[in-house]
């Protein structure tokens, strides 16, 4: 009789605890992110437009699609664009977009803490922003892309594919996330001429998790 109450309780202590095992399992991560760009552009006409360093902000979800696999997407301000110096003054143009990466990546195994991760995928850009600024040569100008007096056609969406690899730290039951992320454009950003956004993102971000 003793032995059977013992497996009795036994049971139901596995039970319980496989239960509240699968309540707290975690398939999806929410968090903010905040990076800095080094932008610039390529194509035939990009020769002496220089990157520039700016701003990318904003929030993503990772969703868990296999034991090692996962979906990540999100929405990030991110501030482009190219400087060009003639020796004697320089234009700075920015170019900010709305950004939605779709990216599917793979968790490396390791045996510590610290877990390795890569992701490819594709980005859409919608711009929602862009402006200029001439400064040197004893004048100094702004203005905004669109304005008549600057005849420019940058386009509204940009495509592009991109490349990302970074490490996940456990905080407890979030995450850390440290990243480098290679976005390259397949759009021309200016009708009248062969150049397209291409640049690094160095990014830290902080995962939540999400129960099911």
């Amino acid at each position: 009789m003793r032995q059977t109450w013992c497996l009795s309780v036994a049971f139901l202590t596995v039970v319980a605890t496989s239960a509240a095992t699968q309540r707290t399992v975690t398939h999806h991560w929410i968090g903010p992110l905040v990076g800095m760009n080094y932008t610039g552009v390529y194509g035939s006409d990009a020769s002496g437009l220089d990157a520039r360093l700016d701003l990318a902000i904003g929030g993503q979800v990772d969703s868990d699609i296999g034991a090692s696999s996962f979906f990540r997407t999100g929405l990030v301000y991110s501030r482009r664009g190219f400087e060009s110096n003639d020796g004697v003054s320089t234009a700075d143009f920015k170019i900010s977009y709305l950004e939605i990466p779709i990216l599917f990546g793979y968790h490396i195994p390791t045996t510590g803490g610290f877990q390795p991760f890569i992701l490819g995928g594709g980005q859409l850009g919608i711009r929602v922003g862009c402006s200029f600024a001439i400064n040197g040569g004893g004048r100094s100008q702004s203005s905004a892309c669109d304005s008549p007096n600057f005849a420019t056609d940058f386009a509204g969406i940009d495509f592009a594919i991109v490349g990302d690899g970074g490490l996940a730290i456990p905080l407890g039951l979030n995450r850390l996330l440290v990243d480098v992320r290679y976005t390259q454009g397949l759009v021309k950003i200016e009708s009248d001429a062969d150049i397209k956004n291409r640049g690094f993102t160095f990014g830290l971000g902080f995962m939540m998790p999400v129960e099911k």
